[in-house]
């Protein structure tokens, strides 16, 4: 990480976490009783890309959101994601790549980034190619970080982590499934590589839990589902590709594949 980048410390019982509000207030560093929880490995495609670490996922998902209205040739990750194959400038949106004001208390940190801001000199509305205004709240106690969302936008918009977690070695490795999935299996071994989406189907409201079992200890993503869809998650996706020392367990707004009706 460049010695410059400015970041926010919050720590409670045996975590630790670090965030760059300027690098897409991502998270540099998440530890457990000193242990990093990120694969330290990715930090460089991190920093060209935001392919590592820990960044956000918003205003949309992937590729499936508008264009930018203004030209890009400024912005160097934007040539970096052609040459691996990417087609849009923003994968995953503009809020994990753009400047965000924070302000920060004693166990949280909050976010703030609109269509209104402008970066390089151009409007975020001309970047993400719609209105949109979103505040993340970091919140961390003992017992784990808690990561909350408010986003709306012109059009439609997704929310969502995209954290690197590190595995430690594949072998043993796997991610035990919520039951709220359509067509998941129960567990899925992260010895092959996995890049699959799972859309939820849950009959009432209830909290979703993710479990990653690896070298590296167990940890739980718990989100919500079912109930009001504005307040729900509606995909998981996990992530591992062949050769690396990471997994992404990605809770996304929307039923990806299904078409993104939140605003």
């Amino acid at each position: 990480m460049n010695e410059r980048t400015e970041t926010l410390r919050l720590k409670a019982g045996p975590l630790e976490v670090l965030i760059a509000p300027e690098l897409g207030f991502s998270l540099m560093s998440f530890t457990r009783d000193g242990r990093e929880l990120l694969d330290p490995g990715a930090e460089g495609a991190f920093m060209k890309t935001r392919k590592g670490l820990g960044p956000l996922i918003l205003p949309h998902f992937n590729q499936d959101g508008p264009r930018p209205r203004a030209a890009v040739e400024g912005f160097p990750h934007v040539a970096e994601l052609a040459r691996l194959g990417v087609d849009h400038p923003f994968q995953h949106g503009v809020g994990r790549y753009a400047p965000w004001r924070a302000e920060a208390s004693r166990d949280s940190v909050t976010g703030r980034l609109d269509g209104g801001m402008r970066w390089k000199g151009i409007l975020l509305s001309d970047l993400a190619g719609m209105d949109f205004s979103a505040a993340v709240t970091f919140r961390l106690r003992d017992e784990g970080l808690g990561i909350s969302f408010d986003l709306r936008g012109d059009g439609p918009v997704a929310a969502g982590i995209h954290f690197y977690y590190r595995l430690e070695g594949r072998s043993g490795a796997r991610v035990r499934m919520p039951r709220c999935l359509r067509e998941a299996p129960e567990e899925l071994d992260l010895s092959q590589p996995v890049n699959r989406v799972f859309v939820v189907e849950a009959a009432g409201k209830e909290r979703a839990v993710c479990r990653l079992e690896s070298g590296n200890g167990v940890l739980d993503t718990i989100f919500p589902v079912g109930g009001d869809p504005q307040e729900s998650f509606g995909s998981l996706v996990i992530f591992s590709p062949a050769g690396a020392d990471f997994a992404c367990v990605e809770p996304v707004s929307y039923p990806v594949g299904e078409g993104n009706t939140k605003k």
